[in-house]
């Protein structure tokens, strides 16, 4: 439980998880007060809003945050298995562990009059440089709205743009797509979101998305050409929670459809009907429509499951030294007494001081960081809390070794920053040279930063964005030659969904499906998985957020059933 008395006074910081601590221990300490939601977490940025927000006042009588657009505009400088080419969507009720798969269902946009924006504003769309983007703003325009085309990165040289009522954003048919261009993206949907709901306000708005995978987001079975354009919908399916009355679309539409005209016609179609209870992710071919859906798939028996993994086989598991993904390699090491290579951001363990190891309450560790790393001078919270959060990583670290060295496997750690895709090929390399070729990959590594889309930073987007997307990149890249038995890909349910204040989780994770869909149609010979997991029973899930989960009847993951 966190001390509270060093939080009265002071900025929080940006990190929710901080926050949601400190309303876990105000929960815990006075059960009835009321919850505070996930998306309200971000706004509350010291003790004193807190409190004022449980009271039900105002919490926003200190200085707001960074408004979009304002906070860091130059700043942009994870043989014979079955193969799953579709993401797996693991949950959980308050009884029992659920799965599903997505199924492609075909449904037919239903016949309806278009409507209209407020005038005055601009609905801007960005230029694909294919003639796409110029047809969907000519189709736009012939009911009276007044279209613009702009670049996809012109926030990075322009501070404001007219009022807006809407944003496309459209991805070329051939065209890579890069880290960058989603940052950019995210950018665009930042700085405009505020004028999208003020336009929504007046009467309406639209945000959409057009990606150009297969006409189905790339469940279609031949794989995805440029996967990372699949994070657009994460983004599109996350605006529509936060921004509940702009309608909020995610096309994809079939790369080998030509015709501009009619594609325009059928985009326009699905951003300005009417119905507001529809799908946000909708697919487009020349003779269909379709629609994503969920439906139940079997557990697979664990009992009857062979693992083709031999004793000392190579696996690198990121993001792997603490947490459920650490959790999940100690199984895996026991059944397999594999070679296990965990890459992680926390520095290599070192001996724990002995004045620390008899404790285990949060509060008597802080305790005694403070009687021995700081002595007679005061820490600052921040100081104490960086502190006690270093000692806890190398203590978890330290038992996630130890548990594995004790199935009998061998574990070797890396401190490394996995975006880095140099040191990433260094490691392996000399990973090689020791053990042997690398056999499977699990990527686990991620970071959250949540704030709501207009709220976050550009620094943030790329912080989460990047430990999954280039993370994974610099592994796959640095494997290219190696036999890979499985990859397995620890995707998330807020890629399926969005979730409000994770715009950033949910395109990275999409992302990471898409690219899970197309090694599995490149490289058959591989076992590839992407597991989008629901909320786990652990980790970062602290008490508070399991209370919200239970009141919204989302069940947790336990961990055993996890692994």
């Amino acid at each position: 439980m966190i001390d509270l008395d060093m939080y009265i006074e002071g900025d929080l910081g940006i990190d929710s998880i901080k926050r949601v601590e400190i309303l876990s221990t105000l929960e815990e300490k006075i059960p009835a007060l009321p919850s505070v939601s996930p998306d309200m977490i971000g706004s509350l940025k010291t003790l004193g809003q807190i409190i004022a927000y449980l009271k039900g006042g105002d919490s926003t009588n200190e200085p707001p945050p960074d408004k979009p657009g304002t906070d860091d505009r130059d700043s942009i400088k994870n043989n014979g298995q079955q193969i799953v080419a579709e993401p797996v969507v693991a949950t959980s009720t308050p009884k029992q562990l659920s799965r599903r798969r997505v199924k492609v269902v075909e449904r037919p946009l239903a016949t309806t009059d278009r409507t209209s924006l407020p005038a005055g504003r601009k609905c801007y769309i960005t230029d694909d440089k294919t003639g796409l983007s110029q047809a969907i703003a000519d189709e736009l325009a012939a009911t009276g709205i007044n279209t613009v085309l702009i670049s996809a990165d012109i926030f990075t040289y322009k501070s404001t743009l007219p009022a807006a009522s809407g944003l496309v954003i459209v991805h070329g048919a051939d065209q890579a797509t890069g880290s960058t261009d989603l940052a950019n993206a995210f950018r665009l949907a930042r700085n405009l979101g505020t004028d999208l709901l003020a336009s929504a306000a007046e009467g309406r708005a639209i945000f959409g998305t057009v990606s150009r995978m297969d006409g189905a987001f790339g469940f279609n079975g031949r794989g995805v050409e440029h996967p990372l354009q699949g994070a657009l919908a994460g983004l599109a399916k996350t605006a529509d929670l936060e921004w509940g009355a702009v309608r909020c679309r995610a096309i994809d539409v079939a790369p080998t459809w030509k015709d501009q005209g009619a594609i325009a016609k059928a985009v326009v179609d699905e951003l300005l009907n009417p119905a507001p209870a529809a799908p946000v992710e909708v697919g487009l071919d020349k003779n269909s429509r379709v629609v994503l859906d969920l439906v139940p798939a079997p557990i697979p028996d664990s009992g009857k499951t062979q693992i083709a993994l031999q004793k000392n086989d190579v696996i690198v598991v990121t993001g792997g030294g603490r947490g459920v993904t650490a959790a999940a390699a100690c199984a895996l090491a026991a059944e397999t007494q594999a070679t296990l290579v965990l890459l992680g951001r926390s520095p290599a363990p070192v001996p724990e001081p002995v004045w620390l190891t008899p404790h285990t309450d949060e509060t008597a560790m802080k305790k005694a960081i403070l009687d021995n790393d700081f002595g007679p001078d005061s820490a600052s919270p921040r100081q104490l809390a960086t502190a006690f959060k270093k000692y806890m990583a190398n203590r978890q670290l330290t038992d996630t070794l130890e548990k594995v060295k004790a199935t009998g496997a061998t574990a070797v750690y890396y401190s490394i920053d996995i975006r880095e895709a140099a040191s990433v090929k260094q490691i392996l390399a000399d990973v090689r040279k020791q053990f042997g070729p690398v056999r499977a990959i699990i990527h686990g590594a991620g970071v959250l930063r949540d704030r709501l889309i207009v709220d976050k930073k550009m620094t943030q987007f790329e912080t989460v964005f990047n430990t999954k997307v280039d993370g994974l990149s610099a592994v796959l890249e640095a494997t290219q030659q190696d036999p890979l038995k499985y990859l397995v890909i620890y995707s998330s349910v807020t890629a399926r969904m969005g979730n409000k204040g994770q715009a950033d989780y949910a395109m990275a994770n999409e992302a990471l499906n898409k690219m899970a869909q197309q090694l599995a149609a490149r490289q058959p010979e591989t076992g590839v998985v992407s597991i989008n997991w629901g909320p786990w029973d652990g980790g970062m899930v602290t008490p508070a957020l399991k209370r919200e989960f239970e009141r919204n009847r989302i069940g947790l993951i336990p961990i055993e059933r996890g692994v």
